[in-house]
């Protein structure tokens, strides 16, 4: 079952890594078009992958949030359960000597 899930991930950061990356070009290529006016395509457009850049980005950021905010939680409500592992002479290595 990981295999499977490793493999949809690397599959869906690839999809979105190529739609962030032919946006990025398109938006590019065609920023200096000859603009038509209110009715042009490219402009259109180049409006639509501009706002798709911007919601991968806040979803990336809503992403990374909730994996930070998951990872600290986990983290504190393990901290109770771990052993006590408290210093003694011998993990402290002191030599008892008269």
């Amino acid at each position: 079952m990981t295999k499977q899930i490793r493999a949809i991930a690397a599959m869906l950061a690839g999809m979105i890594a190529v739609v962030i990356l032919s946006s990025s070009l398109y938006i590019a290529a065609e920023a200096d078009h000859d603009c038509r006016g209110e009715d042009c395509v490219i402009c259109a457009q180049i409006a639509a992958r501009e706002n798709t850049l911007r919601e991968l980005a806040c979803a990336v950021i809503a992403a990374a949030a909730v994996a930070g905010l998951t990872y600290a939680f986990v983290d504190s409500v393990s901290y109770g359960t771990r052993p006590y592992t408290g210093n003694t002479l011998v993990s402290l290595k002191v030599k008892l000597s008269n």
